[in-house]
């Protein structure tokens, strides 16, 4: 259906599916705000009911057994871009061994515990040097989205530019904490909202 109709509606809102082209030479397919006045006159009033409708969004990771459409739902996990080959992977170990050095089995583990049980909890993994090439850049480039949870202030917007420039796919995921400081504040908060509603809950009449 996508390939027929180049849309979706969403709850009431259309978008349409497109293949941005990145500076790597691959393509990422976004969902972008559609009017439905832009569709009817490239298209024609008709056009419109064939268009596949959904309720909403959903956002369910999942590599191996990847669905686009989970019940009336469009989910926006994007599937695994890659095809598994049999045989040994000498330079991406070789990349890999660089990256992690004496730590190679753990960062192996981490890769392969993300591929297959994508909602399992994990420790945060952080590349950090002083010195340049070392390959922090080039591992974050290898994925296809990298949300940013930064600093809602100057910094923030300072880091997420360099990055981009970097050529690496940064979402700002801002959004989901905005009026907050940083993810940290927000999450704090939820905290303690959740508490104050629980201690009200329990307390005597």
């Amino acid at each position: 259906m996508e390939q027929e109709y180049p849309y979706l509606r969403i709850g009431t809102a259309y978008y349409k599916i497109v293949q941005k082209p990145l500076a790597s030479g691959d393509r990422m397919t976004l969902l972008l705000p559609w009017s439905v006045e832009c569709i009817k006159q490239d298209h024609g009033k008709s056009y419109l009911s064939g268009i596949p409708k959904y309720d909403g969004f959903c956002f369910v990771p999942s590599y191996l057994h990847y669905k686009r459409f989970i019940g009336n739902f469009y989910n926006r996990y994007h599937p695994f871009i890659h095809v598994p080959k049999i045989g040994q992977p000498e330079r991406t170990l070789a990349y890999l061994g660089h990256i992690f050095g004496d730590q190679l089995e753990y960062g192996l583990d981490y890769l392969k515990i993300l591929l297959e049980i994508p909602m399992q909890m994990l420790p945060i993994l952080c590349l950090v040097s002083t010195e340049r090439n070392t390959g922090k850049t080039t591992f974050l480039k290898s994925y296809k989205d990298v949300f940013l949870f930064l600093n809602n202030d100057k910094a923030g917007q300072t880091a997420a530019e360099k990055l981009r420039q970097a050529d690496i796919n940064g979402i700002d995921a801002s959004e989901f904490y905005k009026g907050y400081n940083d993810v940290n504040d927000y999450l704090s908060a939820q905290r303690r909202g959740a508490l104050r509603a629980e201690a009200r809950r329990e307390a005597p009449e």
